[in-house]
């Protein structure tokens, strides 16, 4: 299997990884024994990456994942995701968030389910004008504000290092008073005439 970098931090993976999200829900009754032989089998292959998230089964699919590689931790990167949002008693609700407090509680809940240690890569968070809302409704997907946001996102996560979590000034200053930020730094970003500046969380 061929092996491609992953963004800036070091991080080898094949060039085909696996998604699970179908393991958990969408396609059928879940079938744990069955998911648990197809990821061994495409380690086997030389699949080291595997993709999940948080919403795939309410978190089903990140404990599933997580118990499959956790004897070969060294072996696999594991990518996961947050900022839609669902609820089990009304399942065709689509919300969706980048509140600060949501962040860190989404980031926990994941490494929690997914019981395999810390962080491997940097994170770049960034609380860009348009933050929660549901889904499709006026101004949540306005592209030009999400655009903008992700790029701020994605050149603060570009000076993470591997385990770090770089927090914008907007979300530093909505965190809760308790939680602490050390090194502060300065990024430049496409299209921002000054540099943006981030604290290190610690």
């Amino acid at each position: 299997m061929k092996q491609r970098r992953l963004g800036t931090q070091g991080l080898q993976v094949s060039e085909i990884s696996l998604g699970c999200m179908g393991m958990s829900e969408f396609y059928g009754p879940a079938d744990e024994a069955e998911a648990l032989a197809a990821i061994d089998r495409a380690l086997e292959l030389g699949v080291t990456m595997l993709d999940t998230a948080d919403i795939y089964g309410y978190g089903d699919n990140e404990r599933l994942v997580g118990r499959a590689v956790r004897a070969r931790r060294d072996q696999v990167v594991v990518a996961t995701k947050f900022g839609i949002r669902r609820r089990k008693h009304d399942p065709a609700y689509r919300g969706i968030s980048g509140r600060p407090e949501y962040v860190r509680e989404a980031c926990e809940a994941s490494l929690a389910r997914l019981g395999l240690g810390g962080l491997a890569a940097g994170i770049g968070v960034h609380s860009g004008p348009v933050v929660e809302g549901l889904l499709g409704s006026p101004g949540v997907m306005g592209y030009d504000v999400i655009g903008d946001t992700v790029n701020t996102a994605k050149r603060i996560e570009g000076a993470a290092l591997g385990g770090e979590v770089l927090v914008s000034e907007p979300v530093r200053a909505a965190l809760d008073p308790g939680t602490r930020c050390g090194e502060r730094r300065e990024v430049l970003a496409k299209g921002k005439e000054a540099p943006i500046e981030v604290h290190l969380l610690a």
